[in-house]
């Protein structure tokens, strides 16, 4: 828990070294993004910039987000019912859709928004589970 507090602090703190910068995250799904969205919600709610704030998926179960097993639903029950982060902000990946449609449709939604390096989306930060 230690870790995760540690990392949450540091994100936002280069977060709040660039005030005029918006971030791109990419964020795992499982336990580990579970306890730090709890921890952020929580913890560390005051201080951090929710508006310049862009969440993408890495991965996501084939389910609907009410489903206990979605990611997003995981994310959306701990850090977007308790944060002012805008849902508009948060561009999930549509788990009750045709799988291969929708990795077209996501993969285009990342190509458009994030910026690209070399012909791939460079993300601000990436969180990955254990």
């Amino acid at each position: 828990m230690e870790t995760s507090r540690a990392l949450i602090l540091r994100l936002v703190e280069i977060m709040n070294e660039e005030p005029d910068r918006v971030f791109n995250i990419a964020v795992s799904g499982g336990n580990t993004p579970a306890l730090m969205f709890d921890l952020w919600a929580n913890e560390y709610m005051e201080i951090t910039p929710w508006d310049r704030m862009r969440i993408y998926w890495v991965d996501e179960r084939c389910v609907p987000p009410d489903d206990s097993d979605s990611n997003y639903g995981m994310m959306r029950n701990l850090l977007l019912g308790l944060t002012p982060i805008l849902y508009e902000n948060v561009f999930r990946i549509r788990g009750e859709a045709k799988p291969a449609k929708e990795a077209v449709r996501y993969s285009e939604l990342v190509r458009q928004q994030v910026p690209l390096k070399r012909g791939w989306p460079e993300f601000d930060i990436v969180l990955l589970g254990a």
